[in-house]
């Protein structure tokens, strides 16, 4: 982590992976404390800093940006090529029919989701790496209660996955794998 302190910086897009590489690396580091609460991830004085780079123009503000989103559970569309905010935060994650639960958590890559899906909805859950690439996804199906997922390609650390359902965020969550 020192060594991420003192590379020195010229542009924003440099600002920007150094800020949230701080804030990334310095969770990494309480991972391997047994005492970390996975429920509080961020900080008051990490949030901030993770949704100023997150509501950037990735054009200007580079990958740090992505990884912003990614380490928030936010989904921004970047409309034109403006430098600046976007003027509305994505729409909140809702979960108002049935429930979506991804357990265990933290896993070696074998877990299960229970969901519910009424008849006239279609949905899937997606799980991604830290920066925000997409790893795996799969379906919903309607009159099913129980997802069964196995993940042996996965390492371990910190992925994120997504529960959407007629085409919105329903349920979004940190994923820890360790095997």
């Amino acid at each position: 982590m020192a060594i991420n302190q003192n590379i020195p910086t010229k542009c924003t897009m440099e600002d920007n992976l150094k800020a949230v590489n701080t804030i990334y690396l310095n969770h990494l580091q309480k991972i391997n404390d047994s005492t970390y609460n996975y429920v509080s991830v961020y900080d008051s004085t990490e949030i901030p800093v993770l949704e100023n780079v997150a509501y950037q123009n990735p054009l200007k503000g580079g990958s740090a940006v992505y990884m912003a989103r990614a380490m928030l559970f936010i989904d921004v569309i970047d409309e034109g090529y403006a430098d600046k905010r976007l003027t509305n935060k994505p729409q909140q994650i809702t979960n108002t029919v049935g429930n979506y639960n991804l357990y265990p958590n933290p896993n070696n890559g074998a877990m299960q989701l229970s969901y519910s899906l009424a008849e006239n909805e279609t949905g899937y859950l997606t799980i991604t790496n830290v920066l925000g690439e997409k790893i795996s996804t799969y379906p919903l199906v309607k009159n099913g209660s129980t997802l069964n997922i196995t993940e042996t390609k996965l390492v371990n650390g910190v992925y994120f996955y997504k529960v959407i359902v007629n085409d919105k965020i329903v349920k979004s969550n940190k994923l820890v794998i360790s095997k």
